[in-house]
């Protein structure tokens, strides 16, 4: 019997340490990323959060900023085979429609933007240093993980 497609969704806290091999959560988050692909994980990364991590990484303090260039690149090798997922206009009206009653207000909705974007990617995952906001959230369907690179995984 064929092994299910397992997808696991990166948010920014885990895009921006992969990419900078200075930041404190670089090894652990490389590691937790390298783990999960080579157990056949694919991963995905919500556009939201991929666009937050340029502005991110463009807007840090000198010496560390990287031109738009350098950013485009860097973000181009690390995740140029990577599926890339947005929402659709209408999903955007449905995500800010169920936001409303949860009482979600002012910078969470981009998290819950990222998180219904791995949602509606197929992650079973969103991986995330930021686990506290994700979690505060309570989606279905989704688990929020923190990344792991000592994680045991049980076989079957």
């Amino acid at each position: 019997m064929p092994r299910p497609i397992v997808k696991f969704a990166l948010d920014t806290s885990c895009l921006i340490p992969l990419l900078l091999e200075w930041h404190d959560f670089h090894l652990a988050t490389r590691a937790d990323f390298d783990r999960r692909c080579s157990e056949g994980e694919i991963p995905v990364i919500p556009a939201p959060a991929l666009i937050e991590c340029y502005s991110v990484i463009t807007r840090l303090p000198p010496p560390l900023r990287a031109s738009p260039e350098a950013a485009l690149e860097v973000m181009n090798e690390w995740f140029r085979d990577v599926e890339i997922f947005a929402l659709a206009g209408h999903d955007t009206w449905n995500l800010l429609s169920a936001a409303t009653p949860a009482s979600l207000s002012g910078g969470i909705i981009y998290d819950y933007s990222i998180l219904q974007c791995a949602l509606a990617a197929g992650a079973t995952a969103l991986v995330t240093w930021n686990e506290k906001d994700f979690r505060r959230m309570q989606v279905a369907g989704i688990a929020i993980e923190v990344p792991n690179a000592h994680r045991q995984v049980k076989k079957v």
